[in-house]
């Protein structure tokens, strides 16, 4: 890194973007941020102002919940100051016409109608919007087709979940502690609705202790919210339907 930055004018530097942060390596997280606090301490030591100096910057995207477990190490302290900026829903309108204009600019054609079924289906998810669109468009193309149909869609939206599932909502379920997970069960039992908070000591046979003390780890964590006096949900999608698609099935066998 250092004999790269050597190469470039002063005042530039090299950006290192990780997608699927969830999926690193603490010891590859260790590894960069040992690398940047060489190179920091090297440019500190060049006596020139801030805007000459060289350096690296880091972006990182992933799940929230596991993300946090990587900017929150001990060994990468120096990440704690990173700015966070959580994807917000996207409105059913704008995704929607976003799928209407990638396709037609990929050089393939949908119609409102289906584009729209597609936008709810993603339900205003980011990461699910992208592979709802990916995946109905591999869909036609398969098919050689230069419009998306309404069996893309459908094959669309069935790869999606599968995808969905494997990469978001295993590693946060598998990434919690046992008695967290046991909490997710209970609400899971409520489908991806709201679920009362009273009912899950009742449903795992726990203290209010209990439930209060993994309900705020949860909440903390971001992978549940507070929906009301004394109700939760997921702020995940489909996390419980994986719960109840994936574990409880797997156990029932």
């Amino acid at each position: 890194m250092t004999e790269r930055l050597e190469k470039m004018p002063r005042g530039k530097g090299v950006l290192i973007a990780i997608d699927e942060t969830q999926g690193v390596s603490m010891g590859d997280v260790v590894a960069l941020a040992e690398t940047f606090q060489h190179v920091q301490a090297d440019q500190d030591q060049t006596g020139l102002p801030d805007a000459q100096k060289k350096g690296i910057a880091f972006v990182f995207a992933g799940l929230p919940s596991l993300v946090d477990d990587i900017l929150n190490n001990k060994v990468s302290t120096f990440l704690q100051r990173a700015e966070r900026h959580t994807l917000a829903e996207v409105p059913l309108v704008e995704t929607r016409d976003a799928y209407v204009d990638v396709v037609e600019s990929s050089g393939k054609a949908i119609d409102d109608e289906l584009a729209l079924q597609a936008a709810k289906a993603a339900e205003g998810h980011p990461y699910m919007i992208q592979l709802i669109g990916y995946h109905m468009w591999r869909s036609a193309d398969r098919r050689g087709s230069k419009a998306i149909d309404s069996v893309d869609v459908d094959a669309g939206v069935r790869d999606a979940f599968h995808a969905f599932y494997e990469a978001v909502c295993a590693p946060t379920y598998y990434g919690l502690r046992s008695p967290q997970r046991l909490f997710l069960e209970a609400m899971a039992r409520d489908g991806e609705g709201v679920t009362h908070v009273a009912d899950i000591g009742a449903r795992v046979e726990r203290t209010d202790s209990w439930v209060h003390k993994y309900r705020a780890s949860l909440i903390r964590e971001r992978v549940i919210e507070a929906a009301g006096y004394g109700l939760v949900r997921c702020c995940i999608p489909h996390l419980c339907e994986y719960i109840r698609d994936e574990v409880f099935w797997h156990e029932r066998e």
